[in-house]
Order: C-alpha cells, then structure tokens, then sequence
C-alpha cells in the first residue's frame, strides 16, 4: 500500500467487537486500495454479495472514509482513511448482488475529482440485483454511473450537487428504475434506462431532473426492446442545454414527458412510441427546432409560453389524438395529426409560416386568437 494510505488513521466501529462476529452481517468483503492516482473500492473476487459501501470526503484531512454498512468489511475493518489529491480518481465496482453505493461531503464542501466511475455489476456475469446509488458534493471531469445487468433489477440513481465537467454517463437496468438529478452542472448528458447491454427493459422508468445545466449534447432513452408495456416518465424543472437534447421513449403506455422552464440553446427531439404519449412543455425555449415524432397511439401534446427560434414540426399518427398550442411562437409551425378523429387547439400564437393537417377522421380545429400567421393553411378539419 503507498504512503498515502494511512493504516494509522483507520477507523474502529463504536459497537461491541462481537456485533462484526454476527455472520448474517458479514454479507460483502471490499477491497480498497490506491493504485496510482485512484483510489479502488473492489468487491473480492467472484462473490455474489449484498455490498453497502459509505464513501465520506473530509476537506480537513485531505481525504475520504470508506465505510463497509450492515456488515460490509473493508479490507477487513469497518472502515478506513485514505488520503487523495486534487485531481485524483475513484473507481467502484461492486458486482453482483443488492447494493448500496453512498457518496457524500461532511461539511458541503465538494470533493475535487477527474473520474468517478460506479459500476454496480453492470458485466455479462451479473447484474440480477436491485442497486442503489446516492452520491452529493463532487466535481469530476467524467461521471460514469452503470447499474444495467443482463438479468432483470431494479435501480435507483441520486445525483444531487454533483458536477461533471465533460460527461455524464447514467445507465440502469430492466426493471423498475428512479433517476434524479438536482442541483447539477455538466458537460455532455447520456441517461439510459433502456436495460444497458441486454437493451431488453420492461420496467416503468421514472427520471427526475431539477436546476441542471448542460453545457454539451443531452440525450434520454427510456425505450428498450420489450418496452411495449412500460410505463415510464421524465419530469424536468429548470433545465438548460446549451446544445441539442434528444429523447426516446418507447412504445409503452402512458410514456409521459413534463417539462417547465427548459431552454435548449439549439435542437429538441422528441420521439415516443407505437401507444400512448404525452408530452408537455411549459414555459420553453427553443434555440432552433422542435422536432416531436409520438407515432401512432392515442396521444396528447401540449406546448404552451414556448419560444422556438426556427421550426416545430410535430408528427401524431393514427389514432386519436389532442394538441394544444398556446402562446407559441416561431418561424414555422407545422403538425400533421394522421388517422384518427384528431383534436387541434390554437390560441394566441402565431409563426410565419404554418401548416396544420388533421388527417383523415372526423377532426376538430379550435383556433383562438392567431398572431402573425402569414402563410400556410388548415386542411382535413
């Protein structure tokens, strides 16, 4: 071990030494090491285990405290200190099994690091478990969270005050998975919950996001082979994208996207699925585009005080389905309803150019108050 482990500091449990003696407890062995400039926190071989690791930055000291919880051992202890540098990097992997992966400040200062990789047993070996990650007050060039197993699990991913300068990467499993985001700054964005490398989820997804800024390319995929009945959601609140933001969601029921003050600097693409979608902007803008492709299914699209610097075109399918504009404005507007007995809602909004075609059904057309709409028509209402 380097110097920079201090054995010395190594922490002791404040219960009775026969309480770690209790073999039901004893459910993970954790290896934990420096090797270079990062710091490994390794489940031992090939155990298939319940791991519950507690991972503690302490600015005072220079360093962190990794704690092994309801009977997790590390390197045979309890816990222990180990001492890192600005700059360093920290690598989990805690392979097949329930666990739970904690990562957090003692006094709110954020702990600098260039990598922070969490693998939860995300290899072809593994990954039939249901795992847990929170992790708070960190700033990293690269965030890498993989919960997302061959087998079937379900996931639950925490990032509140987290910064990952260049990328975030989120990619869980097949079940039921929670995603949530708070308080965050990063470069590029990629959330999966898709089912990772099977690609096989049937699971209702649910993604939270809350005052995030992205400064690259964002993109969300809650769409996976078997995805024909899930129920999944993405529910933004104060999100900025300084590039594109791409979302696919599947051909589940009820696939449901919710945002309120999002602005995307420059392309937004929505895409549902063959069932019901929902998607729903409030208080939006758009650099340049809107594209929203819901497929068919009965759907239902709302956009309203939305500013779109360029285009919307916006694609239902048959079935039957509601759209509603209201106060939204752009170059172009442009939505095709398809089949199906299609409702249309326009109300003071206004573009220079715009086409709106129900489709064949018996549609119905409502127009408000139309500003601006200088050229284009309304057909098959």
């Amino acid at each position: 071990m380097t110097s920079r482990r201090r054995k010395s500091q190594s922490l002791t449990a404040a219960q009775p030494a026969e309480c770690l003696e209790v073999r039901q407890m004893l459910t993970a062995r954790i290896t934990a090491e420096i090797v270079g400039d990062q710091l490994n926190i390794i489940e031992e071989g090939a155990q298939i285990a319940d791991a519950e690791v507690d991972v503690m930055y302490v600015r005072g000291l220079n360093g962190v405290v990794v704690q092994g919880l309801n009977g997790t051992t590390i390197n045979g202890r309890v816990s222990e200190f180990f001492e890192l540098r600005g700059g360093d990097s920290i690598n989990v992997d805690l392979g097949s099994g329930n666990d739970t992966f904690t990562m957090h400040s003692w006094d709110g200062n954020r702990m600098p690091l260039s990598r922070l990789n969490i693998d939860m047993g995300s290899d072809v070996q593994g990954g039939n478990d249901n795992d847990v990650v929170s992790v708070e007050d960190i700033y990293a060039a690269t965030v890498n969270v993989l919960t997302a197993g061959v087998n079937e699990d379900v996931d639950e991913v925490t990032l509140n005050r987290v910064t990952a300068s260049e990328r975030l990467t989120i990619s869980t499993g097949n079940m039921n998975d929670e995603v949530t985001i708070e308080e965050c700054a990063t470069g590029e964005i990629l959330i999966e919950t898709d089912g990772g490398l099977s690609r096989n989820d049937s699971g209702n997804d649910d993604i939270t996001i809350t005052k995030l800024e992205a400064r690259g390319e964002v993109s969300i995929n809650t769409a996976g082979a078997n995805a024909a009945t899930d129920l999944d959601s993405i529910d933004i609140e104060d999100m900025s994208v300084l590039d594109s933001m791409f979302v696919k969601m599947g051909d589940g029921n009820n696939d449901i996207m919710a945002a309120d003050r999002l602005v995307v600097e420059e392309d937004l693409m929505f895409e549902g699925g063959q069932q019901q979608d929902v998607l729903v902007l409030r208080d939006a803008e758009i650099g340049r585009n809107l594209f929203a492709n819901t497929y068919d299914g009965r759907d239902t699209v709302l956009v309203r005080d939305t500013r779109i610097g360029n285009w919307m075109v916006m694609e239902t399918g048959d079935d039957v389905d509601f759209v509603e504009l209201d106060r939204v404005f752009g170059f172009g507007i442009n939505v095709r309803l398809g089949e199906g007995d299609d409702t249309m809602t326009i109300d003071n909004s206004g573009a220079f150019f715009g086409s709106i075609d129900g489709g064949a059904g018996r549609n119905t057309l409502n127009l408000g108050k139309m500003l601006w709409w200088r050229q284009g028509g309304f057909r098959n209402f």
